[in-house]
């Protein structure tokens, strides 16, 4: 059972919050209340509350030096803003020294209180991993050797906390095979991050270990995971600047470089590894809105980003290495999608235009800037056909418009005109597709 602290002035207001929700439900209890910020850290210091509730403006004491103390103390604790409609830029204010997350108390929800205590207690239980002994935080940090995002469009199981948990379990176990090193983190719901380091003199590949844990996540599962991977540069920084580094980062995901963006990402990190977590959370919130306008604004597919709070989760991570996973994430699902979009967008074009020549996958992929297995991926969730079968449908429907309009070409002219190997092969295609042969639909004069 999580334990809140919360605080705020006004008696029948505390009284009302406390009585509105079932908390125990959700794993959680209300272990004391304070009427202003300086009551609030005599009681802080006693508790020890995992979560705490606070209002703004208060006596004595307001919610902003609250939250300053409180993080003094410990950094990992939850801290919620208790906040009116009307006061947005408070609550933005707050969201900067470090609360991870705001409740209005004027149009109170149950629904959407359950939605954040479910957020809290996922944050919360993501804790000890990092004080582990085999934590990256226990050492230097020095990046990864590349990561992997993981997304699920829906989960069939009811309960999806424990189906999280349980795939983040099989996830880094399997991960552990192929790599020296791993960090697994579910960032929310559906979404895992995966940081990895390579064994010693033996470079990650990506796309293997990417289309291995695919294929297993599919089988043990039984859900189709989107999965995306980059490697990044481990050579030494060239450049040494924090703020050049940011803005050259910044720079590429405008111009939406997914994988340039990575890297200036990977450089940056590793630039600011000797300052304080809020200076480095400060690049990375700038580098978040810029994703997030991307979000907004461009037709990009559907996202496993929408709706998540990406900007201030990572204003609430607890060390580098969280920030970091939700840094290298967005910037891999959101500018990577935008990026991806209009790859696709150039590969159908040209399709449409060369329909006729031999085009492999590979030649596609290389139109479209990635890998012919991210690429493949990409493609069929875009356009709902395999790139093998929408080659076919767009030839195929050339064939058609032929054997409508021109009487005089015969069938092994058209199947080397639109691509076809052979009349033969045009025949059986056709014939599958289509329940006719390409004889039997010129005479029905469809």
């Amino acid at each position: 059972m999580y334990k809140i602290l919360l605080v705020e002035d006004e008696l029948l207001t505390r009284v009302g919050i406390r009585c509105f929700y079932p908390w125990e439900s959700d794993g959680f209890m209300i272990c004391g209340e304070a009427a202003n910020g300086k009551e609030a850290l005599e009681k802080f210091d006693k508790l020890q509350p995992d979560v705490v509730f606070t209002d703004i403006i208060m006596p004595v004491m307001d919610g902003f030096d609250l939250i300053k103390e409180i993080k003094k103390r410990n950094r990992k604790v939850c801290c919620i803003v208790l906040s009116c409609l009307e006061e947005a830029e408070n609550v933005r204010k707050m969201l900067t020294l470090g609360a991870s997350g705001y409740f209005f108390k004027n149009s109170m929800a149950k629904e959407d209180l359950h939605e954040l205590l479910v957020r809290i207690r996922e944050d919360l239980k993501e804790q000890p991993p990092y004080a582990g002994s085999n934590s990256f935080k226990q050492r230097n940090y020095e990046g990864f050797d590349g990561f992997l995002c993981v997304s699920l469009d829906k989960v069939m199981q009811k309960d999806t906390i424990v189906f999280n948990n349980h795939l983040k379990d099989f996830i880094q176990n399997y991960i552990q095979r192929h790599v020296r090193q791993s960090e697994t983190i579910c960032l929310r719901e559906r979404l895992f991050f995966i940081g990895l380091v390579g064994r010693k003199d033996n470079l990650i590949s990506i796309e293997k270990i990417s289309d291995s844990l695919s294929e297993n996540i599919m089988i043990y599962f039984n859900t189709n995971p989107h999965i995306c991977g980059y490697r990044v540069n481990g050579a030494d920084n060239v450049i040494k600047d924090d703020g050049m580094l940011s803005r050259c980062a910044l720079d590429y995901i405008e111009s939406r470089q997914t994988d340039a963006a990575v890297q200036a990402v990977f450089m940056l990190l590793k630039v600011c590894k000797d300052k304080s977590l809020d200076e480095t959370k400060k690049h990375a919130i700038r580098l978040l809105y810029a994703c997030k306008g991307i979000l907004d604004s461009e037709d990009i597919p559907r996202n496993v980003c929408a709706g998540w709070d990406f900007i201030t989760a990572a204003i609430g991570a607890p060390d580098i290495i969280v920030l970091s996973s939700i840094l290298y994430s967005v910037i891999a699902l959101v500018v990577g999608s935008a990026e991806s979009a209009g790859g696709v967008d150039a590969v159908k074009q040209y399709l449409r235009s060369n329909y006729q020549r031999d085009i492999t996958l590979e030649d596609a992929a290389r139109i479209a800037g990635m890998n012919s297995s991210y690429f493949s991926r990409v493609f069929k969730k875009d356009t709902g056909l395999s790139f093998v079968r929408y080659l076919t449908n767009l030839r195929l429907e050339r064939v058609k418009e032929l054997l409508s309009g021109d009487a005089d070409l015969t069938i092994g002219e058209i199947a080397d005109s639109v691509g076809f190997e052979s009349a033969n092969y045009l025949s059986a295609v056709f014939k599958k597709w289509y329940g006719v042969s390409p004889t039997e639909y010129r005479q029905r004069g469809e």
